[in-house]
């Protein structure tokens, strides 16, 4: 991905990412809002600690072996988020990583991404290569996504 848009009504936040000049911000905006209105800030990954670190997992796709990685990695803290946002939230330095080994699909890991690796985060599968798009079936092997490294 190389441009990312995230928007969450829920919490009315926007995000964008464009890895080609490595910039992405963040905005606090509400539907309906004129656009001469939104400020927007830049984002910025943080370094990842070597212990404390801060990680994103979900509720409901937590299983053992995510368990397994959170405790191997020194995890301190948890943050629940829905999929497009971890990627927002390590992009805004909010967290360190986001490990995922359930199924997720392209269109689930895009935009986020985009806006992660313009923050200066990274994707990667488990196996260390770079989160690939254009795959046969569209669907994403195990990954974590990383502030910056």
């Amino acid at each position: 991905p190389i441009l990312g848009v995230v928007y969450a009504p829920a919490i009315n936040r926007a995000y964008w990412g464009d890895t080609a000049s490595q910039q992405a911000a963040v905005a606090t905006m509400s539907i309906g809002d004129p656009i001469s209105d939104i400020s927007w800030r830049s984002c910025t990954a943080r370094h990842v600690p070597t212990s404390g670190t801060t990680a994103l997992a979900s509720r409901s796709h937590r299983d053992a072996e995510t368990e397994a990685f959170l405790k191997e990695q020194n995890v301190s803290h948890i943050i629940s988020a829905g999929s497009s946002l971890k990627f927002c939230h390590l992009a805004e330095g909010l967290a360190d990583l986001y490990p995922r080994f359930g199924r997720t699909m392209e269109w689930d890991t895009a935009a986020g991404q985009a806006v992660l690796v313009a923050a200066g985060g990274s994707v990667r599968t488990t196996s260390n290569a770079p989160l690939s798009y254009a795959k046969v079936g569209f669907a994403n092997p195990s990954f974590i996504a990383r502030g910056r490294m």
